[in-house]
C-alpha cells in the first residue's frame, strides 16, 4: 500500500508540473504577445515575399532559357543571314522553326508569346504563326508609345536581356524580353532579335493570390525606377527610389502618413527589386486578438487540466499495476523496498526485449547459413531427390523440382589478386548483381543465388526444356550485363550452363558452367552458353605473323595487302574442314585483328560503329565471309586516311590544349569547364572540337595523361596516396578506381610487378 501511494502521488504531481509549464508559458505570452506576433508576422511576410521573388524569378528564368534557345537556334541563325526574297526553302525552314518555337516548354499563363525578328527580312517568327512586323505589331503590339516605326527601331537595337513594358491599344499589358544575336551585341551587325512576351495581367494575379490583406501593396520595380507591376491601386504620393530601398525589411513612416513595414527583396536574374508594403495596424491588431485569447486560454487551461490530472493519474496506474504483477509472477528479481517502480519495470523490459531480439536474429542467421549451405551441396554434389526433397521445402527452396539451368557470374576478383583496396567493392558487385538478375528472373522463373568464393551461382527453375525458354534465359543475362556496364560501370562475365532436370541436374549444370569458363579468354566474350561451345574444336591456323601482317597493313593504308592476308587464312583453315564453331573463333580472332589494326591507326570509334554480330557470321559462304572482311578493311583504311589528313591539317587548337592540361594536370579542379573557360569557349563546344580533331574525348585526355604521370610516379617508389595527390586527384579511392578502370591492373599490382 506503501509503494502505491509513493506511485500514485508522483504520477498526479507529475501531471501537475506538466500543467504548470503550458500555464506559465501561456503567462509570459500574454506580456510578449505584440513582440513576438510582430517578429513572426515579419519573418511570414518576409518569406511570403521571398516565396513571391522566386516564383517570379523561376518564370523570368523560364523566360531567359527559352530567349537563349532561341537565340542559338541553327536554324535561326540561318535565316538572319538570307537577304531579299525568301526562297522554298527558306520558307520550308522558317515553317520548321515555328514548329521548334511551339515545342518549347512554358507556362501559358504567364507567356503570350515566343518570337524571332529578322531584321534584314522584317518578317517575325512566332508561335503565333510566320507574318510581316506590320502584321505582327498590328495584332500583338499596337500601342500608343511605339507606333511601328519606334517599335521596329527598337528590335534593330542591340538588346541583352532588355525588356519593354507595353500597354496595347485594347488595354492589355504585356512585358517584352528581348536578346539579339552575339554578334550585334558585341558591336556587330545586327541579324535578328529573339523575344518573349509574358502576360502581366497573369503575373498581377499571381502577385495579389499571395497577400493575405487587401491593405497591403506588392511592387516590382526595375533599375529605372519604373514600376514593372504592382497590386491594387498605389497612392500617387508613394514615391520609391530604386537605389534607395535595400534588400531586408525595415518600418519606414515616411512613405504615408501612417506607419509601414517595408520588405525588399532583388532579383536574381534582373536589375529588378520586389517591394512589400504593409501596415503597421494590421499587426498590432493581431497581436491584441491574440493577447485576447491567451487570457482565456490560460484560464481554461488551468481548469481543464486539473481535472485531466486527477482523471489521468488514476486511470494509468492500473496498467501499471499488472505489468508489475506479470514480471514478478516470472520468477525474476523482484523490487527491494524503496525501489521506483518505474525504474524496475523499465530494466525488465528492456532486459526482456533484449533477450527476445538476439534469439530471433540468431535463428534468422541460422536459417539462412543453413538455407545456402544446402544450395551450396545441391550444386557442388549430385543429390538425390527423394532424400532432399523435404530439406527444400523447410527452407523454401523453389528450385529442383523440374527442370534447372546454372549460370555463374564472374566480377573479376581472383584469389591470387594480392591488392585488398577492392576487396569491397567487388563485394558490392556481387550484391548488386544478385539484387538486379533475381528482379528480372522472377517475372518469368524461379530463382536461388550463393555466393562460391569470389563468385555468383543463380539456380533458375525452368518450366520444361524448352528452346524458347533457353532463349529467354540468355536474354535476361544480356540485360544484367548491360545494366551493369551502362548504370554500375562494371563488366560481368557469365556462364550459363545446360537445362537438365532435378536436384542432379543442377549439380550437372553447374559443372559444365565451370567447365566452359575456359573460352570466355579463347572466344573474347563475356557470356559462354554451354550448348554453343560443347562441341568446339579447339585448333585453327592463323599465326601471330599473319595477324601483324594485317594489323601493319591496315594501319598503313595498305588495305590490298589485309584482304589478301586475310583471305589467305581463311583458304588455310577451310581446306581442311574445320567445324562451324571453330569457324566463329576463326572469325572472332580476325575481329580482333581488325579492332587492333583500326586503334593503332587512329581509328578508335570503330568498335562502337559497327556491329560484328549483325553482319559476320560463321555460317556465310566463306566467299562472302572473305568479301565482307575486304569491305570492312576497305573502310577502315579509308577512315584511317581521312583521320590522317584532318590531323594534318587542323590540329593547332588541340595541342595548345593538350599543353594546357600538361601545365595544369596536377590542379584537381582541372576539367572540361576549366579549360574551356581558359580558351573562351563553352564546355561543349571544345570539347566537340577536341573530339573532331583527336578522334579522342577531352575527359579521356585528362584522364590519360594523368593516369600517364601516375604510371612513372609509381615507379618512381611514390605511395598511391602520394601520387593520387601529386596528380590531380582529391582522394585515394577515386584514383584507384579511374587506374584500374583505364589500365586494367590496380595502382599497387603496379608497385609490386616494380
Amino acid at each position: 500500500m506503501e509503494k502505491k501511494l509513493g506511485v500514485y502521488l508522483n504520477m498526479f504531481l507529475s501531471y501537475l508540473g506538466i500543467l504548470a509549464i503550458p500555464i506559465l508559458a501561456g503567462g509570459v505570452i500574454y506580456w510578449l504577445a505584440l513582440g513576438v506576433t510582430k517578429s513572426q508576422t515579419d519573418k511570414m511576410n518576409d518569406n511570403l515575399l521571398t516565396m513571391v521573388q522566386r516564383e517570379l524569378d523561376y518564370k523570368v528564368e523560364e523566360v531567359i532559357k527559352v530567349t537563349n534557345s532561341v537565340a542559338m537556334n541553327s536554324k535561326v541563325e540561318e535565316l538572319a543571314s538570307v537577304k531579299g526574297e525568301l526562297s522554298p526553302e527558306n520558307r520550308l525552314m522558317m515553317y520548321y522553326l515555328y514548329q521548334d518555337l511551339s515545342k518549347n516548354n512554358l507556362s501559358e499563363k504567364f507567356v503570350d508569346d515566343i518570337f524571332v525578328y529578322f531584321n534584314r527580312l522584317r518578317a517575325v517568327c512566332s508561335i503565333k504563326g510566320n507574318m510581316s512586323i506590320e502584321m505582327y505589331y498590328d495584332l500583338y503590339c499596337d500601342n500608343s508609345e511605339y507606333r511601328i516605326q519606334e517599335f521596329e527601331k527598337y528590335l534593330d537595337a542591340p538588346h541583352f536581356w532588355d525588356t519593354l513594358n507595353l500597354v496595347r491599344c485594347n488595354g492589355e499589358n504585356k512585358l517584352i524580353f528581348t536578346m539579339s544575336d552575339i554578334n550585334s551585341v558585341m558591336g556587330g551587325p545586327r541579324n535578328f532579335t529573339a523575344g518573349v512576351s509574358m502576360n502581366l495581367t497573369a503575373l498581377k494575379k499571381t502577385m495579389e493570390s499571395m497577400l493575405w490583406d487587401k491593405r497591403m501593396f506588392l511592387l516590382i520595380i526595375n533599375s529605372k525606377n519604373q514600376v514593372i507591376a504592382q497590386t491594387g491601386e498605389v497612392p500617387e504620393k508613394l514615391s520609391l527610389d530604386y537605389d534607395s530601398l535595400p534588400a531586408g525589411n525595415y518600418v519606414d513612416r515616411k512613405l504615408l502618413d501612417e506607419p509601414y513595414s517595408t520588405f525588399v527583396r532583388e532579383s536574381e536574374n534582373l536589375e529588378w527589386k520586389y517591394v512589400m508594403l504593409i501596415p503597421q495596424s494590421i499587426i498590432e491588431k493581431n497581436a491584441r486578438d491574440i493577447q485576447k485569447y491567451a487570457m482565456v486560454g490560460l484560464f481554461a487551461c488551468i481548469f481543464m487540466g486539473s481535472a485531466f490530472s486527477y482523471y489521468m493519474t488514476k486511470k494509468n496506474y492500473n496498467p501499471i499495476r499488472s505489468l508489475l504483477e506479470i514480471f514478478m509472477g516470472q520468477g525474476g528479481r523482484k523490487p527491494s523496498k524503496g525501489e521506483n517502480e518505474y525504474q524496475w519495470l523499465r530494466q525488465q523490459s528492456e532486459q526482456f526485449f533484449k533477450e527476445h531480439t538476439d534469439t530471433r536474429l540468431l535463428l534468422a542467421d541460422s536459417q539462412k547459413s543453413l538455407r545456402l549451405y544446402t544450395l551450396l551441396k545441391v550444386l557442388e554434389y549430385p543429390y538425390d531427390m527423394e532424400h532432399m526433397k523435404e530439406t527444400l521445402e523447410n527452407y523454401n527452396i523453389k528450385v529442383g523440382l523440374g527442370f534447372n539451368a546454372v549460370i555463374i557470374f564472374d566480377v573479376g576478383q581472383r584469389k591470387a589478386d594480392a591488392d585488398r583496396e577492392l576487396a569491397g567493392e567487388y563485394a558490392l558487385r556481387r550484391f548488386i548483381l544478385k539484387n538486379i538478375f533475381e528482379e528480372l528472373v522472377l517475372d518469368y522463373f524461379h530463382i536461388e543465388t550463393v555466393e562460391i568464393g569470389e563468385r555468383l551461382a543463380a539456380v533458375v527453375g525452368l518450366p520444361a526444356d524448352g528452346k524458347e525458354y533457353q532463349e529467354k534465359l540468355i536474354e535476361l543475362v544480356e540485360t544484367l550485363m548491360q545494366m551493369t556496364e551502362d548504370k554500375f560501370e562494371f563488366a560481368v562475365t557469365a556462364l550459363v550452363g545446360d537445362i537438365h532436370e532435378g536436384l542432379e541436374g543442377i549439380h550437372l549444370s553447374y559443372m559444365e558452367a565451370c567447365e566452359i569458363g575456359e573460352y570466355v579468354e579463347l572466344l573474347n566474350t563475356d557470356l559462354i552458353v554451354y550448348c554453343d561451345v560443347k562441341n568446339v574444336q579447339k585448333k585453327y591456323r592463323y599465326s601471330i605473323d599473319t595477324e601483324q601482317r594485317i594489323i601493319n597493313a591496315i594501319k598503313t593504308g595498305h588495305a590490298d595487302v589485309a584482304k589478301e592476308a586475310i583471305g589467305g587464312a581463311f583458304d588455310e583453315n577451310i581446306i581442311d574442314g574445320i567445324s562451324i564453331d571453330v569457324c566463329r573463333c576463326l572469325i572472332y580472332d580476325m575481329m580482333g585483328t581488325l579492332l587492333k589494326g583500326a586503334d593503332e591507326g587512329g581509328y578508335h570509334n570503330f568498335s562502337s560503329e559497327f556491329n560484328f554480330s549483325k553482319d559476320l557470321s560463321a555460317r556465310l559462304p566463306v566467299g562472302e565471309l572473305k568479301r565482307r572482311f575486304g569491305k570492312l578493311v576497305d573502310q577502315i583504311c579509308d577512315k584511317i586516311e581521312s583521320l590522317q589528313r584532318e590531323e594534318e591539317n587542323d590540329n593547332k587548337l588541340s595541342k595548345k590544349v593538350q599543353a594546357y592540361i600538361q601545365e595544369n594536370y596536377q590542379d584537381p579542379d582541372l576539367n572540361i569547364s576549366m579549360v574551356g573557360q581558359s580558351f573562351g569557349m563553352t564546355p561543349a563546344y571544345l570539347s566537340t572540337i577536341y573530339k573532331k580533331q583527336t578522334q579522342e574525348s577531352l575527359l579521356d585526355y585528362i584522364n590519360k595523361f594523368r593516369l600517364a604521370e601516375a604510371e612513372r610516379l609509381l615507379r618512381e617508389d611514390h605511395s598511391v596516396v602520394e601520387v593520387a595527390q601529386m596528380v590531380g586527384f582529391r582522394d585515394s579511392g577515386s584514383f584507384i578506381r579511374v587506374f584500374k578502370k583505364k589500365m586494367g591492373f590496380t595502382p599497387g599490382q603496379l608497385k609490386k610487378k616494380n
